[in-house]
């Protein structure tokens, strides 16, 4: 979280959000219409390409020192900095977590395939592996399987590559994970 100029406090507050799109990755950012703060996530890919180091990074307890520093100056980069100005906005606070990756990319959700689980029944459920845009697709997903849990005739759609399928399931592989990763941040 970071606390913005006076220039850019409340200036889109409620009304926009920014993506910022680099060669591999991108950042977003939406500002609180309450406090004006910015909340601005992203960094793995600029991280990542400064040596692989995240990759398989199981602590949520620090933060990556390199996601750090690209997010405290992105906004410098993309917004400049106002007249007379060292820095366009104060970190205020930063956390971290353990992303789920999928081997392909995208989120798994609805009901669990037997194939998938090993046990018998209907009534497991997921939305996970985010592939680090939570932020964007948990609502929802969530939304989705709550709604499929009720057994709801009007279920909030998802788009058709989260659905969960046994042949989904299937497909999915350590080296298709490598594969797809290592494309998706450009490294050879």
């Amino acid at each position: 979280m970071q606390v913005p100029t006076p220039s850019f406090r409340n200036k889109y507050a409620g009304k926009k959000s920014w993506s910022i799109w680099y060669d591999t990755g991108f950042d977003y950012i939406t500002q609180s219409e309450r406090t004006g703060e910015i909340f601005h996530g992203g960094g793995l890919a600029q991280s990542i390409q400064r040596g692989l180091g995240e990759l398989g990074n199981t602590r949520d307890d620090e933060n990556s020192v390199q996601a750090m520093a690209h997010l405290g100056g992105a906004l410098n980069a993309t917004f400049g900095l106002e007249e007379g100005q060292r820095v366009s906005a104060q970190v205020k606070s930063c956390w971290t977590g353990v992303m789920g990756f999928t081997s392909d990319g995208m989120p798994l959700v609805g009901r669990v395939p037997k194939e998938a689980s090993g046990r018998d029944g209907q009534g497991e459920f997921i939305a996970a592996g985010f592939n680090g845009y939570g932020m964007a697709n948990a609502w929802l997903a969530g939304k989705h399987v709550a709604e499929s849990l009720l057994g709801l005739e009007d279920v909030e759609p998802i788009p058709r590559a989260y659905k969960i399928s046994s042949e989904r399931i299937a497909n999915m592989s350590s080296e298709a994970a490598a594969k797809h990763w290592l494309a998706a941040l450009g490294v050879d």
